[in-house]
């Protein structure tokens, strides 16, 4: 059952079809628009080639050139597998692009968070959290600084060690899916990437309901 704060972020979502992502009304689950942004940004999925971007999100390239095709005005032939997004689609338009993907495969946080484990694996905690500072510092997130994520991962991965590790074995340079195994792995990236991103969202649609039910009280009167 919905939560007036889920719907209240469902509407927002709804409003415009180009520069927010819209959640599909026959979606069974979909993934919060902030674990998506996540990663749009670590995997840099406006530089990626179609091929390369349709294989991250787990999707079919004919739909995927057809999902893009509804973003723009050009032809859905026009999208062919080498098509680079960024040179014919805004930020806001290959986020709404992935998020519309992932909903319509019924995708929710879970299972972005699998495929940011995949888009992360064998990168440098360092190089990880300056990918995804812009989903961080972006309107209705947490905030976060690159420097601020690095902490949290650092963080992270000292408590999903299968035992203590060394003073100073974590730090910038460590590529965590060289000492985690894969489980473990997925909860660094839960609770340091998508988690707080997540929460953010949530209490920015929770504050403005509740500006918005003081609102209607006061009209009321």
């Amino acid at each position: 059952r919905r939560t007036a704060a889920q719907a209240a972020r469902e509407e927002q979502v709804r409003r415009s079809t180009v520069t927010q992502p819209q959640r599909p009304p026959t979606a069974v689950s979909a993934p919060h628009v902030a674990a998506v942004d996540v990663v749009v940004a670590a995997a840099t999925l406006g530089q990626r080639t179609l091929r390369e971007a349709a294989d991250i999100l787990g999707d079919d390239l004919d739909a995927a050139a057809a999902r893009l095709a509804r973003h723009t005005a050009l032809p859905s032939s026009y999208f062919s597998p080498s098509f680079v997004p960024s040179t014919a689609l805004s930020p806001e338009q290959i986020r709404a692009w992935a998020f519309q993907t992932l909903a319509a495969r019924g995708a929710d946080d879970a299972a972005v968070t699998d495929i940011l484990v995949r888009v992360v694996a064998n990168r440098t905690l360092d190089d990880i959290s300056k990918s995804v500072e812009s989903a961080c510092v972006a309107p209705h997130r947490s905030g976060r600084a690159s420097a601020d994520v690095l902490r949290d991962l650092v963080a992270a991965v000292c408590q999903k060690g299968e035992e203590a590790l060394p003073p100073g074995f974590v730090n910038e340079r460590l590529v965590a899916s060289a000492c985690l195994p894969p489980e473990r792995l997925r909860g660094v990236v839960a609770t340091a990437l998508v988690a707080p991103e997540v929460r953010a969202e949530d209490d920015y649609y929770a504050a403005q309901e509740t500006r918005d039910r003081e609102a209607n009280r006061l009209r009321s009167r």
